[in-house]
C-alpha cells in the first residue's frame, strides 16, 4: 500500500534538499525490510515489524531510523544478508561454523556486531565474500573467534572491505 505525499509538502521538501519529483515522492508501509525488487528511487519505506524507515536514491536503499537493533541467533554455516545487520549470536553447538559477510561494495555502511555464545571449543571462522578482505590487506579468514563472549564488530567501507571496529578475543 502506498500513501502519496500531499503535494503541499513538496515544496518544503525541494526547500530542504529533498529528494525526487512530486510525482516520485512515496511512503509505502511494509511488514518487512525492503528488497531491490520493491524499491524504486524517491521512495520512503516504513517497516512496521522492525520499526525501520528507509530512502531509496540512486538505485541503493538506506536505513534511517530503527528504534532497536536487530538480533539474529545462527546455530550453523550461513551467510549473513543485509537484514541480519545487527547483533548476531554465534552457538555453534560443538561444531566449528563458517560466516560469510556479504560484498562490501554494495553494502556500505553495513554493520555486524558477532558474539560468540556457547562455552565449547568449537572455532568460528569469519570470511569475506570472494574478493573482499577483513580489514588487514590479503586477509579474507579470520579463525580466531573460539571462545564465549569473543566479539567482532565489523563495517562494510564499500570498497570491497570490512573494517573491524572492535574486537574482544578471550
Amino acid at each position: 500500500m502506498a500513501l502519496k505525499i500531499d503535494q503541499n509538502y513538496v515544496p518544503h521538501v525541494k526547500r530542504n534538499g529533498g529528494i525526487g519529483k512530486p510525482n516520485q515522492i512515496e511512503l509505502v508501509a511494509l511488514t518487512t525490510a525492503p528488497t531491490d525488487s520493491d524499491l524504486a528511487d524517491g521512495r520512503i519505506y516504513y517497516d512496521s515489524t522492525d520499526k525501520a524507515l528507509y530512502v531509496r536514491a540512486d538505485s541503493t536503499w538506506e536505513g534511517l531510523l530503527n528504534s532497536k537493533l536487530k538480533v539474529t541467533n545462527l546455530t550453523s554455516t550461513a551467510t549473513l544478508t543485509a537484514a541480519q545487520a545487527g547483533l548476531v549470536l554465534l552457538n555453534p553447538g560443538g561444531a566449528s561454523m563458517t560466516i560469510t559477510l556479504p560484498a562490501s561494495s554494495s553494502n556500505s555502511g553495513l554493520q555486524y556486531k558477532l558474539v560468540k555464545k556457547n562455552a565449547d571449543a568449537s572455532v568460528i571462522n569469519i570470511t569475506a565474500t570472494s574478493g573482499d578482505e577483513i580489514d588487514v590487506a590479503g586477509t579474507s579468514t579470520l579463525t580466531d573467534m573460539d571462545a564465549q563472549g569473543d566479539t567482532l564488530t565489523l563495517v562494510a567501507d564499500g570498497g570491497g572491505t570490512w573494517r573491524i571496529v572492535s574486537r574482544y578475543i578471550h
